[in-house]
């Protein structure tokens, strides 16, 4: 199977009325340079449908625990598209979604451009080049089903756009610049109820480093970050698989909170 006819299937298998791939489906790449091939024919597909352009980047596995999960030493990325975003609080369609996850982030609207050098990008760089600092939550879905999604092989993940569906923005704050986000506690609440507690350590040791991180990946792939692109920067507490009528709140101290509820 050819790259764009397995991009084709992972486009469709995302509409929660198709039917799902298997998670190792004939044709997938063996290793990442392979998969973020497949991914960028996935993001080209995409871009002609509902999600729109391409306006930015996820940042997945910035967690230790989750690259020892998935067996490699550093995180992957995907992209972000415009008709993706939305402001908080927000309602989400009923069966729109498969699965619906909500991952509470940390996410950085770029004041900047850092394109592509030889040179490694170092965190005061990326800090100066961050105009706002977004409590955010993605929306997760995947291609590969309602349930055990995640037994996918971590190429096959990437492949599908590391299983990005969308994020909600809450209020840009420019007060960032000094606070320690290391140390930044963030709770994640499901129907006024807590469902668990994180940090921004939790992303690559500080959302920041994330964002170096993928400066620096993208410049090895000879690619760039833009000016006005957002960069939500991975997973600070446990997600929610949300179901239909359920409300998730995720509070980041002193920079606010993200909401957004699930449509019955």
């Amino acid at each position: 199977m050819s790259g764009s006819d397995l991009a084709a299937r992972l486009v469709a298998a995302r509409d929660p009325t198709a039917a799902a791939l298997p998670h190792d489906p004939p044709g997938m790449p063996r290793d990442l340079p392979g998969a973020y091939a497949v991914q960028a024919a996935v993001v080209r597909l995409a871009a002609g449908g509902r999600l729109g352009h391409p306006w930015g980047w996820k940042i997945a596995l910035a967690n230790p625990a989750a690259q020892r999960l998935h067996k490699v030493g550093q995180p992957v990325s995907g992209r972000m598209f415009r008709g993706g975003l939305l402001q908080s609080p927000a309602r989400l369609p009923a069966g729109r979604y498969r699965p619906c996850l909500i991952e509470p982030e940390i996410a950085f609207t770029l004041a900047r451009d850092l394109p592509p050098r030889t040179r490694a990008y170092v965190l005061d760089e990326v800090r100066a080049a961050v105009g706002t600092l977004h409590p955010a939550m993605e929306i997760a879905a995947s291609a590969f089903g309602e349930e055990r999604w995640y037994d996918a092989p971590l190429p096959a993940m990437v492949a599908d756009n590391v299983s990005h569906a969308g994020l909600v923005l809450g209020e840009g704050r420019r007060d960032f610049q000094t606070a320690e986000l290391a140390t930044l506690r963030v709770e994640v609440w499901v129907d006024g109820k807590r469902h668990g507690v994180g940090s921004g350590a939790n992303a690559l040791g500080n959302p920041l480093a994330a964002l170096a991180w993928l400066a620096n990946d993208l410049s090895r792939r000879g690619q760039g970050l833009a000016q006005g692109e957002v960069v939500t920067t991975g997973l600070l507490t446990p997600f929610v698989k949300l179901l239909p009528g359920q409300r998730a709140e995720a509070f980041y101290g002193r920079f606010g909170a993200c909401r957004v509820t699930l449509d019955a």
